[in-house]
């Protein structure tokens, strides 16, 4: 989860069971987001953000993981839109998951998903 979430979105994905991290618990605060991407890539980890840098990343490296969840909400309050984002999340899981690796888009209104690479 990047460093422009609040911790507490760790602790509600714990509580629904996922393993959750924040990008401080696996290195350095300031490390580059591409540090990141990779770590996360080869641990098998999908990232949480609202941070655009992310996509930028996967469409210019055309890399195929690690999967990114990009909040473009409103609100990023976990009261607010916290069972919105888990939804989506469940309903794109397959693409998360899969080999390919995907960017899940979570909107106020919609969620779009776009397989990976990013062309």
């Amino acid at each position: 989860m990047d460093l422009n979430l609040s911790p507490r979105w760790v602790e509600f994905f714990q509580s629904l069971g996922l393993e959750a991290l924040r990008c401080s618990d696996i290195g350095a605060i300031n490390a580059p987001d591409s540090e990141v991407m990779a770590w996360a890539a080869t641990n098998g980890y999908v990232i949480l953000t609202h941070d655009q840098d992310f996509n930028t990343i996967l469409a210019l490296s055309q890399r195929a993981k690690p999967s990114v969840v990009l909040l473009r909400t409103s609100s990023l309050r976990l009261e607010t839109v916290g069972e919105r984002v888990w939804q989506a999340i469940k309903a794109a899981l397959p693409d998360l998951e899969a080999e390919a690796g995907c960017v899940l888009v979570v909107e106020d209104e919609r969620a779009r998903v776009r397989t990976l690479p990013l062309t």
